[in-house]
């Protein structure tokens, strides 16, 4: 090909060829072959292919300019009478970009760059992989975009940086670390070293959570746990290898956590022969065995973990026979967070499908370990870049009262029991469309538009001018951590302050400048803050945040084996840490489904249903008109406020009919 060349891996079993708008692989595990490379393999041979594999891959190995725009999979390709491809009949590159180019995304600063991208190019689909110029940018709108960024994220960024970086995630990567240099210094790159990691330091929040096991050994709220029904012919030696060679990977997940004099260590042990338990239950009666295995699960997912001798991921499989199995998968808190499930998952899917075929694994050896960051961390976050983030949030917290007093349906208990519950509503697609066009308006993010209206929300419940909600952030803002395993999420505690006269569009501009500020100091960890303010302590109140908020915009990446179904399992193990938790996420029919995680220490599940339809409402105020005061804003529905008249007409007829018969009564007496 004129057009195109061919990389060739280490073990000479991938070629890859491009021209512009495709990418065309010969690997089994990840595409079918085309002319390129002659004959592709045998149909046998060939599983689901998996763009992120092949994104990834042509991240590592070409150059951003023949990187693919988009990507689509085809049951084969067309060719013509010659028995070559017919390029003539491939998708159009437009259709493809449609339906490829506008992944969601949950980082702030993609989405807002990617406002900005809308409105200039006059396109209605961007998403993290779109290259500004295939867009239809040139040098007149990359100045007209530079400026825009300039003023919404307040940095100064030179127009090269669009030219060197023109792909709208490394471009907001670039905005990001502006922004973090700006606020609060640049930190270092993070480097693999060569120090002994069979005693590495912990990480500031693997730190807090090694602390909070010795007051309360085997909390299980900080575990996480996931039950999947699996049906169809799963290879439970395959399945070994892949779980082995993902520990192998991540040295995080065969730590141990012991006590060095009188600080705690992490300890890396050699990969397990075995990580997978199985337990056959194929020999019992189908409804048996059924039985045992729903009892299997919850054992498994309350078993609490010995953060000093491990190990901190179990895999257990129930052998049900007939094809039907139930995987169980657990880890502490301590080695992983939601977004090293996500990372897990991706691996699983890649190397199960690689080693099902009898290849080696297609993953690239990770360049830097967990213990690397933690111990980067630790030398970077002391001195001035530490005191910097600490002046900020302290200054942010200054004064404030420190509990946000919910009107709860029962009184908080000196010791909380951490056992919760869960309500789910959903915004219907019109509300939700509507929330979108008024952040845009805006600039900002849906999430920015939902925190404000949360805020609002909570103004009104409790009658608080002053409120702090928490918001949990990957904490992966540096390119050398994202396809780590480990426990990066952290909270950041957006305080807001606001009165009856405020109008909802300032409201939403203070909530935004809020977000943006806390990003950029992001990298002290929230443990290590409550460590520093010491904030009086309560055994019944979480401290410094009681109330958390978040939007997921992209939902995590299904386990996906082939020849199988998977679903999960519900498992009744509703943990909490604050009093309310609420999730936003996109709903399977459209709009948005909100879950609202809530202590039922303090709550009863018609109280916290009543919270989401006065949040609902709030929202269809908010777009109608979003220049009013909070202190207009209703509450109730119409179906609620003629419920509400109609009760208080009930009273007040009643308390007239009373009147009446006591006068008549003091009548007769007189």
């Amino acid at each position: 090909e004129e057009r195109g060349f061919e990389v060739v891996t280490e073990q000479d079993e991938l070629l890859v060829g491009t021209d512009r708008y495709n990418l065309f692989a010969r690997r089994p595990d990840l595409a079918v072959g085309s002319e390129l490379l002659g004959s592709p393999p045998a149909p046998e041979t060939v599983g689901p292919i998996h763009v992120e594999a092949l994104r990834e891959l042509a991240r590592a190995h070409l150059p951003e300019a023949m990187r693919p725009a988009a990507y689509v999979v085809l049951e084969e390709l067309p060719v013509n009478r010659r028995g070559k491809v017919d390029r003539a009949a491939l998708p159009a590159p437009e259709t493809m970009a449609t339906e490829n180019d506008a992944a969601p995304t949950d980082n702030p600063f993609e989405e807002m760059l990617a406002a900005i991208w809308r409105d200039v190019l006059g396109v209605k689909s961007v998403g993290p992989e779109s290259s500004f110029f295939e867009l239809g940018g040139h040098s007149l709108i990359a100045t007209q975009m530079m400026s825009r960024v300039r003023a919404l994220f307040d940095v100064d960024l030179p127009l090269r940086s669009l030219f060197e970086a023109p792909v709208l995630a490394d471009l907001a990567r670039r905005i990001e670390a502006a922004s973090h240099a700006a606020r609060g210094g640049a930190a270092p790159p993070i480097c693999a070293t060569s120090h002994d990691r069979s005693a590495a330091p912990l990480s500031f929040a693997q730190q807090r959570l090694w602390f909070i096991d010795q007051l309360e050994p085997g909390n299980p709220f900080y575990a996480s746990f996931k039950a999947l029904r699996v049906t169809g012919a799963l290879d439970p030696e395959v399945l070994e290898r892949t779980l082995g060679e993902i520990l192998r990977r991540h040295e995080v997940l065969r730590t141990t956590f012991l006590v060095a004099g009188s600080q705690p260590t992490l300890v890396t042990a050699e990969p397990p022969h075995r990580v997978l338990a199985r337990v056959d239950l194929s020999g019992l009666p189908a409804a048996e065995g059924e039985a045992l295995a729903q009892r299997l699960v919850v054992t498994e997912s309350l078993r609490p973990y010995d953060l000093a001798r491990g190990p901190l991921i179990r895999a257990t499989l129930l052998e049900l026979g007939a094809g039907e199995q139930v995987v169980l998968f657990g880890m502490h808190h301590i080695v992983c967070d939601a977004w090293s499930v996500g990372v897990l998952v991706r691996e699983i899917n890649v190397l199960y499908q690689a080693f099902s075929c009898g290849l080696p694994s297609p993953l690239d050896e990770l360049k830097i370990q967990y213990s690397d960051f933690a111990r980067w961390q630790r030398d970077w976050l002391q001195g001035e870049p530490l005191d910097t983030h600490l002046e900020y949030w302290r200054s942010r917290l200054a004064g404030h009262p420190g509990v946000i007093e919910l009107p709860t349906d029962r009184q908080r208990p000196s010791v909380p029991t951490y056992r919760g519950a869960r309500f789910t509503g959903s915004l219907p697609e019109p509300l939700t469309d509507a929330v979108e066009q008024l952040a845009r308006n805006r600039g900002a993010t849906v999430f920015m538009t939902l925190l404000a209206a949360f805020y609002t929300l909570l103004f009104r419940l409790t009658g608080d001018k002053d409120l702090v909600v928490g918001t949990a952030i990957a904490a992966r803002n540096r390119s050398e951590v994202e396809g780590l395993i480990g426990f990066f999420i952290n909270m950041l505690p957006l305080r807001l302050q606001l009165s009856s006269g405020t109008g909802f569009l300032d409201l939403l501009d203070r909530v935004r400048e809020v977000a943006l500020s806390g990003y950029a100091h992001q990298d002290l960890p929230f443990d290590k803050l409550v460590e520093e303010l010491q904030p009086d302590r309560d055994l019944g109140v979480a401290p410094i945040i009681q109330v958390a908020f978040g939007v997921q915009n992209a939902p995590a990446a299904p386990l996906d084996l082939p020849g199988m179904t998977i679903r999960n399992l519900s498992v009744e193990r509703e943990l909490v840490r604050y009093d309310l938790t609420i999730w936003v996420f996109p709903g399977e029919q459209g709009g948005l489904e909100v879950a609202w995680t809530y202590s039922t220490d303090l709550f009863e599940a018609s109280t916290v249903a009543g919270m989401h339809r006065q949040y609902q409402t709030l929202l269809e105020s908010l777009v109608q008109d979003p220049r009013c005061e909070l202190g207009e804003l209703e509450l109730a529905t119409d179906h609620e406020q003629r419920e509400a008249a109609a009760a208080k007409q009930e009273r007040e007829s009643a308390n007239i009919a009373s009147l009446r018969r006591i006068r008549k009564q003091r009548g007769r007496r007189t």
